[in-house]
């Protein structure tokens, strides 16, 4: 099982003009993640529309949320703890 800190994940958003719905996209930035072959990608964690006037907290919260729901069946966990965020970000390279 791995751990993940709450920092491996960004939020990307950005507003769509066809719709007016703002798109949000979750990554992990961890270079634990398959190193070798994938050196500097970011891993799409989850993504979701949402209206133009919802706050980045909030769906970062969200989409965060749904990420760890998977993690008993992904065998992850995600920690909120700060001194052990700090030292997973490190070695993570985040």
């Amino acid at each position: 099982p791995m751990v993940f800190a709450v920092s491996c994940f960004r939020l990307e958003h950005q507003i769509r003009r066809v719709t007016g719905k703002r798109w949000a996209r979750l990554y992990c930035v961890d270079r634990r993640l398959d190193a070798e072959r994938f050196s500097g990608k970011r891993w799409v964690a989850e993504n979701k529309d949402y209206p133009p006037d919802t706050l980045r907290e909030k769906m970062f919260e969200e989409l965060l949320a749904k990420v760890e729901e998977r993690g008993d069946a992904a065998l992850f966990t995600i920690t909120r703890d700060s001194l052990v965020g700090a030292v997973i970000a490190a070695n993570a390279g985040v």
